[in-house]
């Protein structure tokens, strides 16, 4: 594969060029001050872009934000990931709504949902925490048992609304 690099460019009348292709796939990745929608490649480095869906072995982003990032080791700093699944992914000064990782590294950040093996944390928070092994300073608002708790408590209370709206769709059928 080739090595690929975006970057914003002004246009003669100050509007940006927005000629890149949506999508892109190389060995090498590099988007500064731009963004696309899929990346797939060995490296990832976005300085001040954006991308909807990344897959890397590899993924750096820095001021930035990705709807979704699959790979081996992620790093966000200064980010906002909607959703992240890595072997390794690590947080500095970034927040992420969905953190899926064997192990995890959370440095003055924030995650909703975060499940990994194993936590690192200094001067973070999360809402729901589901893990093997905590180290750190991690403030978590529901801990691996409440989680657990709230999610089979919520899954209950689902389950039951909904079959009251179909018995009362089916009442109303007849």
């Amino acid at each position: 594969m080739e090595e690929v690099t975006r970057e914003v460019q002004e246009t003669p009348q100050g509007e940006e060029d927005r000629s890149y292709p949506p999508d892109v796939e190389a060995d090498r990745i590099t988007i500064r001050m731009g963004g696309v929608r899929t990346a797939r490649g060995e490296a990832i480095t976005v300085r001040q872009g954006g991308i909807l869906q990344a897959q890397a072995d590899q993924i750096h982003l820095s001021q930035g934000g990705v709807a979704v990032a699959r790979g081996e080791q992620i790093t966000l700093t200064g980010g906002v990931a909607l959703g992240m699944v890595a072997q390794e992914g690590r947080l500095e000064q970034s927040a992420a709504r969905l953190l899926l990782t064997g192990r995890a590294s959370m440095e003055q950040s924030g995650a909703a949902l975060m499940v990994a093996g194993q936590v690192k944390a200094r001067n973070s928070g999360t809402i729901f925490l589901i893990a093997g092994q905590v180290k750190g300073e991690v403030h978590a608002l529901f801990g691996t048992r409440a989680a657990l708790a709230f999610g089979a408590a919520a899954g209950a209370v689902l389950a039951l609304l909904l079959s009251r709206r179909r018995k009362k769709e089916s009442q109303d059928q007849k």
